[in-house]
């Protein structure tokens, strides 16, 4: 119900925003000459709101994920989840994961792995920076996992990128 519910909401908006005589029905039931001409008006009709309705779809999803990258880049430090994001968006998990891999390219665990690593990388540029803390501050409480996982991203550890670098 709820399905439909949200497809009815869909083909409002398409209504609302074409133009009276663009799909006034009555108006190319009487205005058409043929049948084959009315199949055809009613086909293209058809066609533009089904493109219509696939273009608001993919823009609203869009709009949705960078809403999500937002969120995972102001709180790349907290223990966030793909729960806590997609609950963000209103949207369940599932769904959440599908769209934001479509959009992106990336599941939702590489992005946020990408978004610590690259604001640690500037961290350890620092000379004063102590890798534990650079690893609390990208959200990693524990510090052998943030050395693995920088270690598996960047290819060397935190330590020895710290080196390289200074």
């Amino acid at each position: 119900v709820a399905n439909v519910s949200a497809r009815q909401q869909e083909f409002r908006e398409v209504m609302d925003n074409c133009s009276s005589d663009e799909f006034d029905l009555i108006y190319h039931i009487e205005k058409e000459d043929t049948i084959t001409a009315l199949m055809s008006y009613l086909t293209k009709a058809f066609c533009d709101i089904v493109r219509f309705i696939n273009n608001e779809r993919a823009h609203r999803s869009k709009k949705i994920v960078e809403i999500a990258k937002d969120y995972i880049n102001k709180h790349y430090s907290e223990n966030i989840s793909l729960k806590s994001v997609a609950d963000q968006v209103h949207l369940s998990p599932n769904y959440f994961s599908d769209l934001f891999k479509n959009d992106t390219g990336k599941n939702f665990i590489d992005f946020l792995i990408e978004v610590r690593m690259n604001v640690a990388k500037k961290l350890l540029a620092k000379p004063d920076a102590k890798v534990y803390e650079v690893g609390q501050l990208v959200g990693y409480d524990d510090p052998a996992s943030f050395n693995r996982v920088f270690k598996k991203v960047v290819s060397v550890s935190p330590a020895e990128y710290k080196k390289l670098i200074n």
